[in-house]
């Protein structure tokens, strides 16, 4: 039985012409994404290499018996190997994410967790990265736990707090969760709408070249926020832009909690 026998017209040419053109804008977009990301794995790898050789310029210098040091230059040669250190070890991590992310080979466990706890991770991590940085968690009392993966999801949110942090300029970023019978409500004030616009363009974990083009972010920043919203979208975590009770635009991220009720007998 043909299309015919069931009244089902074939496609005309036009129609055919149109499906091959939006096939092939998918292509080259999809493609577009993908040449952003390596350049983006390029950049930052770049980036580690210059570290690295930070490093080794100041062992050499130090290791050099022909000059004397006097201990404030030593202390200086020593900052600098310790700051070069802790961003080599941030780079290889975040790039070592980005692979599997884009390899598909993240694997998360999603686990009834406590979000209070995860986010004073998340503070403290701040804290110890950034003192200066302007941030202020109000932290939730104990409630239903959150159902995510505990390492990653401090991961993601390390990330994502560190983009908002270091983009921000003036206000103070305020983030409090509030609890919801099947969910939790994070809510993030105090961010700058191109960041906003950023984030809300990747919560599908789609890069945009044209919409990172108007930041002047530094790339682990760009590709840390890419591995976050992976992150993310493994968990069901949802991003929106949205309005709170005063008509700001706010960061909302929906966390779905654990609601293990037991069935009536």
């Amino acid at each position: 039985m043909d299309a015919r026998d069931n009244n089902i017209a074939d496609p005309t040419y036009d129609e055919l012409k149109r499906q091959n053109i939006a096939l092939r804008a998918e292509l080259e977009e999809a493609l577009s994404d993908r040449l952003y990301i390596w350049m983006l794995f390029v950049e930052n790898s770049r980036r580690l290499q210059v570290s690295s050789a930070s490093i080794k310029a100041a062992v050499s210098s130090l290791l050099n018996y022909d000059l004397f040091w006097d201990p404030a230059n030593q202390h200086e040669f020593l900052e600098t190997i310790d700051n070069s250190v802790d961003k080599v070890s941030r780079l290889v991590m975040l790039l070592a994410l980005a692979f599997r992310a884009e390899s598909g080979s993240l694997e998360l466990k999603n686990e009834p967790q406590s979000l209070q706890e995860i986010l004073a991770v998340v503070q403290a991590n701040a804290a110890s990265r950034n003192p200066k940085w302007n941030l202020r968690f109000s932290l939730p009392k104990e409630g239903k736990p959150a159902l995510v993966d505990y390492e990653y999801l401090i991961i993601a949110f390390d990330y994502l707090v560190e983009l908002l942090a270091t983009g921000q300029k003036t206000e103070k970023i305020q983030i409090r969760a509030i609890e919801y019978p099947t969910n939790w409500f994070l809510d993030i004030d105090g961010v700058e709408e191109a960041d906003l616009d950023l984030i809300n363009s990747m919560q599908y974990c789609k890069t945009d070249q044209i919409a990172f083009s108007r930041y002047s972010l530094l790339p682990e920043l760009i590709l840390g926020l890419h591995v976050a919203c992976e992150i993310f979208h493994l968990q069901q975590i949802e991003l929106e832009k949205v309005e709170d009770s005063s008509g700001k635009l706010i960061l909302r991220l929906i966390i779905p909690a654990f609601t293990n009720t037991p069935m009536e007998t």
